[in-house]
């Protein structure tokens, strides 16, 4: 199934359940994995975007089980994990167990279905509260941020904060198939979708509760917080907009890595005018940062290519 991006997320007022749970679940075996490598830019991707030099990988065989990495240690390097929309601090397991021993990853639940137990809040998403919360997860020491989706929203926001009032704090940042900034203005306000969807997101978290199958309990207590967090898409969109303009050389210096994933589909759609590909391209320009392509690939990709993501985190330790 072929994964919804930012203008599907942006315009979800119907979404379903059931394409929150497809999202990015189709595996990619039995075939080489290219990483493209595209050329840096500190300028918006042109209209002939240069043909990235191609590198296959032979997939390699998962990494044993493991229980989750230690949240805190003095002296470590920190990699604070920002899940995407509907998602959990889990999403780091897989990289996590490749990346080298100093670093530690702190994922950044989100009330919810997530680690942190508690209940789905009974107000609209705040976007000040999760970069609060990001920037206070970074604690004292250098940090990396790490944030997939949705989340790369929270992290871009964070980063300039934390670079604003302590600079050299951010050891660096990677975008795993980040949403891009450059979405429609909100419709509404996200207090006004709040209240137009409330009946609909509690009746799903309260069912979760009362279903004995663990699956469907799941299927629906992400759907409400899909539901809650889209609410808000656009609005927080717009909030890191409005940092870039007031924080505007506080990344300067920190490395940065935008990483996008392609399916097959996309991959051959790429050239289109408002492709996917462009849209990272122009973002990871805006941004001055490195533009990685992982092809094919799905949402997931730090599930999908574990080892690769932990390369690339590790770059920046």
């Amino acid at each position: 199934m072929s994964v919804p991006r930012d203008v599907g997320w942006a315009g979800c007022t119907g979404c379903t359940v059931s394409t929150v749970w497809a999202v990015g679940r189709r595996p990619v075996t039995g075939r080489p994995v290219c990483l493209h490598l595209s050329v840096e830019s500190t300028t918006p991707a042109p209209a002939a975007f240069p043909e990235p030099c191609v590198m296959c990988i032979t997939p390699r065989a998962a990494p044993p089980a493991r229980g989750p990495r230690a949240r805190t240690t003095i002296g470590a390097m920190r990699v604070v994990f920002i899940p995407g929309m509907a998602r959990t601090g889990a999403d780091a397991d897989a990289f996590s167990s490749f990346l080298p021993p100093e670093a530690h990853v702190v994922p950044a639940d989100r009330p919810g279905p997530g680690w942190s137990g508690g209940p789905l809040p009974d107000t609209h998403f705040r976007h000040d509260l999760a970069v609060r919360q990001a920037v206070a997860f970074a604690g004292e020491g250098p940090v990396v941020y790490v944030a997939h989706s949705f989340g790369g929203y929270i992290a871009e926001i964070a980063a300039r904060q934390l670079e604003a009032s302590s600079p050299g704090q951010v050891r660096g940042i990677v975008f795993l198939d980040s949403s891009t900034p450059g979405v429609p203005r909100p419709i509404m306000d996200p207090r006004r979708l709040w209240a137009l969807w409330r009946p609909v997101i509690w009746a799903l978290d309260r069912a979760s509760g009362v279903v004995d199958d663990h699956r469907v309990s799941t299927l629906l207590a992400t759907g409400a917080q899909a539901v809650r967090e889209n609410a808000s898409f656009r609005a927080t969109a717009r909030e890191v907009r409005r940092e870039r303009r007031r924080r505007p050389g506080a990344l300067d210096g920190v490395p940065t890595v935008v990483v996008t994933a392609l399916s097959e589909r996309a991959w051959r759609w790429r050239r289109l005018p408002g492709s996917w590909y462009r849209q990272q391209a122009r973002m990871a320009g805006d941004l001055a940062a490195r533009h990685l392509i992982i092809h094919p690939s799905g949402h997931l990709v730090m599930n999908d290519h574990p080892r690769e993501v932990a390369e690339i985190v590790a770059e920046l330790l």
